[in-house]
């Protein structure tokens, strides 16, 4: 049998690319990450690539120039830019990126991107906040709290909510 370099943990449970194996996916991220955009358009297209290795492809692409910002960037910053991205396009970004900027991208497939604030939609329901964009807009700014360290604790969540809630209600 082929000698197998083990993957980091932070890469446990991140999902295949439609009909396409975890490896193979991998692999084909890496080794054409180097291409732009309209490259990668025109080969997705000659060689009938499936939908969402072309998509994660495109993904990786976009996200190349941005690579070196996310060094001095917040973890929300970093959570921001990286969520939505397919899993397996954000380790292909980490094979290849340099030291600081992979810990950074094992640090969000591992941890950040996990983070979600106590609160919820039926809570903020049951204060009476009638559903709408204020719901993603104070969900938001406490899942940037949490991120970014300026939380520790729920009744921390719970004071920046109240506060949250008055500020959506005067606008």
């Amino acid at each position: 049998e082929k000698l197998k370099p083990p993957e980091p943990d932070s890469w446990k449970g991140t999902p295949d690319l439609l009909h396409i194996p975890h490896r193979v996916g991998l692999s084909y991220l890496v080794w054409l990450s180097h291409l732009g955009q309209t490259e990668i358009e025109e080969l997705a297209s000659r060689l009938d690539f499936a939908a969402s290795l072309r998509e994660a492809l495109l993904s990786l692409s976009s996200l190349y120039p941005d690579l070196p910002d996310l060094v001095s960037a917040r973890r929300s910053e970093v959570v921001a830019r990286l969520d939505g991205l397919p899993l397996l396009a954000i380790c292909a970004a980490s094979v290849s990126a340099g030291d600081r900027v992979c810990l950074i991208l094992e640090d969000y497939l591992a941890r950040w991107r996990h983070i979600k604030p106590k609160t919820t939609g039926d809570q903020l329901n049951a204060r009476g906040l009638p559903p709408g964009p204020a719901y993603k807009i104070i969900l938001n700014s406490l899942r940037t709290a949490w991120l970014d360290g300026e939380l520790k604790t729920e009744e921390e969540e719970m004071e920046l909510l109240e506060k949250l809630i008055k500020q959506v209600q005067t606008s």
